[in-house]
């Protein structure tokens, strides 16, 4: 992780400080496991890693809202879903 990524880290950890997180899900990614680890204020705290978090490619719909897609691209929007 490089040193904005263990700034937004440290942020995100005192954000939750406050709150009462029994779990936390995190892709199996380094980067994530990272961050993850890094949020994690509780030594007793599971952190649950799977491949279902990973980000995906979303190709040519890469940044664009559901919005958008449906308003411009409704059809292949629909195929997209279903795939």
């Amino acid at each position: 992780m490089n040193a904005n990524g263990i700034k937004q880290s440290n942020l995100l950890k005192e954000c939750f400080s406050n709150l009462n997180i029994d779990l936390i899900f995190s892709s199996d990614l380094q980067r994530a496991m990272q961050t993850s680890e890094a949020i994690n204020n509780s030594p007793t705290r599971k952190i649950e890693k799977s491949k279902k978090l990973r980000e995906m490619n979303q190709g040519d719909f890469e940044g664009l809202t559901f919005s958008f897609l449906r308003e411009n691209h409704g059809d292949d929007l629909k195929s997209w879903r279903k795939s």
